[in-house]
């Protein structure tokens, strides 16, 4: 898989402790992704019906959400736009206001994310759905043969959408067959 970098080097603070700044990036980012991913629905209807050990996993279950001061970088090359408010309300962004501190309202989830960025959705374009599988890797890195090319038709997607790619370019996949007349 591709590795996506927060496009920002980490810094050194006082103390010699690594930067958050790269990792809160990502954890807005992916918040926001994670709003997103069912549009249809309202995520406070959704949050319901997880499981208690996924519902660990979610952050905002109301249907109105308020991303406050963040910078937004709209993907067509401008520059970001620093200290804007988005609302969102049933999964679909809603407004962008210039930053400031809205009042709580009644079943609004209000997240003060300055220091963070909001963007679109990465586009891959060198992602695989498949894995090169060695069954029984030893440590002499000798492993049982034939080697497989196993489809990640399901999981692969959604790994790629959990790193912030929402379109794909596939780089090849392989098919699997039964006997040895077809060839990928």
């Amino acid at each position: 898989m591709s590795t996506v970098s927060a496009g920002r080097t980490a810094r050194r603070g006082p103390r010699g402790a690594q930067s958050t700044r790269a990792s809160r990036w990502w954890g807005a980012f992916l918040l926001c992704l994670a709003l997103f991913a069912s549009p249809a629905q309202a995520p406070a209807q959704l949050v319901d019906a997880l499981r208690p050990q996924v519902r660990s996993y979610v952050k905002v279950g109301t249907a109105r959400v308020i991303l406050a001061h963040v910078e937004i970088i709209d993907g067509t090359g401008g520059p970001p736009v620093a200290d804007q408010n988005i609302t969102i309300e049933a999964g679909k962004i809603t407004a962008i206001l210039p930053g400031a501190d809205p009042a709580p309202g009644d079943g609004t989830t209000i997240l003060n994310l300055r220091g963070y960025a909001v963007l679109p959705g990465i586009v891959g374009m060198h992602d695989h759905l498949f894995a090169l599988v060695l069954p029984g890797l030893g440590p002499d890195n000798d492993y049982n043969r034939p080697a497989m090319f196993l489809p990640m038709t399901y999981s692969a997607p959604r790994l790629y959408l959990a790193n912030g790619v929402t379109t794909i370019r596939t780089a090849g996949g392989h098919v699997t067959a039964p006997d040895s007349s077809c060839k990928a």
